[in-house]
């Protein structure tokens, strides 16, 4: 299921442009996801151990921390890395926080040394660090997420009710208090009203101010009259391309439009225009091929290391899915290129089945811990342990 995964968005823009004409650089963002199938296949061939992969995910946004804050404070940046990287930057670091955070909530259970409690504060730190640099990205659709991922997520990590609904009562004081004392978010958030607001009540021919929510407002608007008059077969991403610069010529929609790649800034609107209802059916199927895997591996894990990991890969996914419903699908070909990469070497560490001992080692060669461990066994000398009955 994962290669059909993988294939479904390349083939969805094969289908589209063989009905309405070629353009080979319009399939290469999609088609990043394919270079995803053979690591998919070589790690799990090979088997690796899913701290590796989180250790890795941790270290790679700690490293990015630096770099982020230069950006904001010495260079005076009002987003770190840039408006039109920003986005991917800052969800999947939004994402990754989220995640590194439950995975370190998950293995806080296993039996630690004082030398081993270094790695969960490296889970931890990341998780501090991948935050602020969603927040510092200045991506209002990463902070969505936040709220989408965790509704997802901590009924599965938190099997009691009344722990789950105290503990989103604490997640939801906590982004309240941030609101209050972070300015960037307040100052995002503040932009963002004020945009709405003006789209909402300017004149009919003003509308076309290019801000980042107006434009957002602007192309909901347009696919939805394109998809309302094209419903089965789309147009297709060139003819997309040739009436949104007629219409950006005559001042009826922002002039950036025709060039963002992503087109509509919505993927199942995306999915409409390029080929009608049955592109819609196609992409949810793609994510439908996604997420329901990713909930079974977390629902089946049979280690600490393993649900730490399943988690994290859920949460990279829904954050993507956010991400691509108020943004683009492939905003960037780097953040597509990294999606395929975690997506595979996760999914394949993920079902693997290993032997699992009682205690947690930094010892990345040794297998994770487990979930339900048995007691000590109480057998007489001489007396014969029998395996439990099913």
């Amino acid at each position: 299921m994962f290669a059909i995964a993988m294939i479904l968005p390349a083939l969805l823009y094969a289908l589209s442009m063989s009905a309405h004409g070629w353009n080979w650089r319009y399939l290469d963002r999609p088609a990043h996801l394919i270079y995803g199938i053979p690591l998919f296949l070589v790690v799990r061939r090979i088997g690796v151990r899913p701290l590796i992969p989180l250790v890795g995910l941790a270290i790679g946004v700690i490293a990015s921390f630096p770099l982020s804050a230069y950006q904001r404070f010495a260079l005076g940046q009002d987003r770190a890395m840039g408006i039109l990287s920003g986005g991917d930057f800052g969800n999947l670091a939004g994402s990754l926080a989220v995640g590194l955070a439950l995975s370190a909530y998950c293995l806080r259970g296993a039996q630690l040394a004082k030398s081993q409690r270094l790695l969960l504060g490296t889970l931890l730190a990341a998780s501090m660090f991948g935050f602020l640099i969603s927040i510092w990205s200045g991506n209002r659709t990463a902070w969505v997420a936040y709220f989408v991922i965790l509704a997802v997520c901590l009924p599965m990590l938190l099997r009691s009710l009344r722990r789950t609904t105290l503990l989103y009562a604490l997640v939801a004081s906590s982004m309240i208090v941030l609101f209050l004392l972070l300015p960037d978010l307040r100052h995002r958030m503040a932009i963002g009203v004020d945009e709405v607001t003006a789209y909402l009540t300017a004149p009919a021919g003003a509308k076309a101010a290019s801000t980042s929510l107006g434009i957002r407002m602007q192309s909901i608007a347009l696919g939805l009259d394109i998809c309302s008059t094209h419903p089965w077969t789309g147009i297709g991403i060139l003819e997309f391309k040739r009436l949104a610069a007629r219409l950006a010529a005559a001042g009826a929609i922002a002039p950036e439009i025709p060039n963002f790649f992503g087109m509509l800034h919505n993927q199942f609107l995306d999915a409409c225009v390029l080929l009608g209802i049955g592109g819609v059916l196609m992409q949810v199927a793609f994510w439908l091929l996604i997420l329901i895997p990713e909930v079974r591996l977390v629902q089946r894990a049979d280690s600490l290391e393993a649900r730490a990991l399943s988690l994290t890969l859920l949460c990279i996914s829904l954050g993507y899915f956010v991400s691509a419903t108020g943004g683009s699908m492939f905003g960037s070909s780097k953040g597509t290129l990294f999606l395929a990469m975690a997506w595979a070497s996760l999914t394949a560490t993920g079902w693997q089945r290993r032997a699992s001992p009682t205690e947690l080692s930094v010892n990345l060669l040794k297998a994770p811990p487990t979930l339900n461990r048995a007691p000590p066994s109480t057998s007489v000398a001489g007396a014969t342990d029998k395996p439990p009955r099913p």
